[in-house]
């Protein structure tokens, strides 16, 4: 019965899960994917979930033979993403230095990868991107209050004060990740757990943030 249902739900969010790819719609898949559609605009246009999508297009672009070659060769990296507000309770965005929520124990104790954003008063924005395997409460304790060893911690604990009492806004948010898929790695919300995956992912990021010219308050 469970697993009727979970067909179900799929099939209701995702009309098209289950039928068979049409080769003309591969075609119309792989025409967008080099247009630069995501996995989300993608998977709402075809009515399929992102892992499928992501799925079809490797096979699509190297066969059925979908094992990297580690050898040499290419390593094909795409990400669906989205940054969503830490909130202290159902309705209310969480406001740092204000101590932890019961709300925020039970929904955030899980592998995330985070960013902390500094809305500066002259519009300007610093940022920084972390990864945690439990985000709350333990990571986030260490930066409301860090140990005498914690350098980082200690650092952006009084970097946050400072913009605050400057005038600067201070946003939490979690990065959501609806699909991706390094060639034949299929990789979900749920892969979070994994630090290899965390770190990968914080890793992009980071190394796009700098490449954009973002001030980034990663050492």
């Amino acid at each position: 019965m469970d697993y009727h249902c979970n067909i179900e739900a799929v099939k209701k969010k995702y009309p098209r899960a289950y039928q068979k790819w049409m080769p003309e719609e591969e075609n119309l898949l792989l025409e967008k994917y080099h247009k630069g559609a995501s996995l989300i605009q993608l998977s709402q246009e075809f009515k399929r979930q992102p892992s499928a999508i992501s799925g079809r297009l490797f096979k699509m672009k190297f066969g059925d033979n979908n094992c990297v070659n580690l050898q040499g060769g290419t390593i094909e990296f795409r990400v669906a993403f989205e940054w969503e507000v830490v909130l202290a309770s159902e309705t209310t965005e969480y406001k740092f230095p204000t101590p932890i929520t019961s709300f925020m124990k039970q929904k955030y104790r899980k592998p995330v990868i985070y960013r902390w954003t500094i809305e500066h008063f002259d519009g300007e924005r610093s940022f920084y991107i972390g990864e945690a395997v439990k985000f709350c409460p333990d990571r986030l304790n260490g930066y409301l209050a860090p140990g005498p060893t914690q350098q980082t911690n200690l650092r952006l604990n009084r970097l946050f004060h400072e913009g605050i009492e400057n005038g600067a806004c201070l946003k939490l948010e979690i990065l959501k990740l609806p699909g991706a898929f390094v060639n034949d790695l299929d990789l979900h919300e749920k892969d979070l757990a994994r630090q290899d995956i965390r770190r990968l992912i914080e890793k992009l990021l980071t190394a796009l943030y700098r490449h954009q010219g973002l001030d980034l308050l990663n050492l």
